[in-house]
This record gives C-alpha cells, structure tokens and sequence, in this order.
C-alpha cells in the first residue's frame, strides 16, 4: 500500500536592495528584500503558483505581524531589515491536497539569487492532478496500484451517516491491525494518505456490513415514527 506522489518544484526568488548604507554607529545596511514564490514546470519554466489555496511565511519573530498569511498570488513578501533568517513557508494545497514546508534561507551576499525545492504531493485529487497535467508527467493512477480492489457499492451511504455512526465507522478502520501498521510507517507529523481500495477486503466487508445495518436501523426507525 505505497503512497503514490507527484514530485514538482517550487522555486523562491529572493531579491535586496540597500536602502541606507551603512554608518559607523551601525555597521550593517538597512536592506528592502522580497521574496515569491513560483511553481517550476518539467522543463524548469516558472509559474504562478495556482495550485496552492494559501501561504503562510513566517518571518524573525523582530518583525511586527512575523506570521503573513497570503491567500492567492504572488505569494511573496516584501519588508526591510538588516539580519539574515530562515523563513518558513507553510504552503496548503487546493482540493483538500494536504500541506508541505518549505525553509529558505534570507541571504544578503547577493543582490538577487533563487533556489529550488522538492516537494512530493499526493496523487489521488483529479483535481489537483488535472492542474499539473499540462506542466509535468504524471502517472495513472489505475496503473500505480494494479492492486486496488473494487470497493462495496454501498459506501456511498457514508455521508449519510450522522456523527455518532461516522465515529464509529472511522474506529473500525483505525482498529485494523494493517491500517496500523500503515500508519506507523510515516511520520505522525505528516498527512498520510489511503485509498479505500487498498483497505484488506476482511474489513471492506465489515465496513459494508455496518453500513447496511446503519441504513436499515434508519429506515425501521422512520417506519416506527410514521406509525406513531
């Protein structure tokens, strides 16, 4: 059950100019820097980066208001200083596509320079990956997991569920010995990612089995009120 991912690039152009020199009581120059953020294509082309919903950067906690939250394009940010500092840029991708981080180092030794990041995205948002179609290859997913089994027609009740039963049912799967160890091959700190397809069919049948008892508890007890 590997978690199939799309690699792409960010790039992060970084830009300074010396506003105020400096002087013998202070021997750093007050700096205005900026830095974006861009989506790289396969062939190394930049573009605006659409596939992200937001973009926190987190600046030296000096800075008034050091967290910018940015909500569309250009991610970037433009302040003026005199330190180098790592920025963090906490990125959340559209369509429910999870989070990366990015750290880049604010450097002051050239005027202008950039440098690229590796990032691995899921691949199960249509979305998400129609978005990225036309800039990188990107693989099937019916291809990447031969192994999916066809999954029980009635899972479409799950929204039908209320709190109490949706509990339940995510309890169930939580509680199966091969999801656990799924999950502890990753990182607790990062998004981890299933398809219900590669559920074991044991617990398919399970999962299939509560729903049909759930939905037919539903529709004895709207028989029950009607005769009330």
């Amino acid at each position: 059950m590997d978690r199939d991912t799309i690699e792409i690039t960010f790039r992060v152009k970084t830009q300074n100019t010396i506003l105020i020199p400096a002087t013998e009581e202070f021997d750093l120059p007050i700096r205005r820097w900026q830095v974006e953020l861009f989506l790289l294509d396969k062939s190394g082309n930049e573009l605006t980066a659409n596939i992200l919903s937001s973009c926190t950067m987190l600046l030296h906690p000096s800075f008034e208001d050091s967290s910018r939250i940015i909500k569309q394009p250009p991610f970037m940010v433009q302040e003026t200083g005199w330190g180098e500092f790592d920025i963090t840029m906490m990125c959340t991708l559209k369509y429910h596509g999870g989070s990366f981080k990015i750290v880049h180092d604010l450097l002051f030794e050239e005027d202008a320079y950039i440098c690229d990041y590796t990032v691995h995205i899921p691949n199960e948002s249509p979305n998400l990956r129609n978005e990225l179609l036309p800039y990188y290859e990107i693989p099937e997913i019916k291809d990447s997991y031969p192994d999916y089994t066809k999954i029980p027609n009635n899972w479409k009740d799950v929204r039908r569920l209320d709190e109490e039963e949706i509990s339940e049912f995510v309890q169930m799967m939580l509680d199966d010995k091969a999801v656990q160890g799924e999950i502890n091959k990753y990182d607790r700190r990062e998004p981890f990612y299933m398809y219900l397809g590669q559920l074991p069919r044991e617990l398919q049948e399970n999962l299939s089995n509560f729903l049909t008892e759930s939905m037919a508890k539903r529709k004895r007890k709207k028989k029950k009120n009607q005769k009330n």
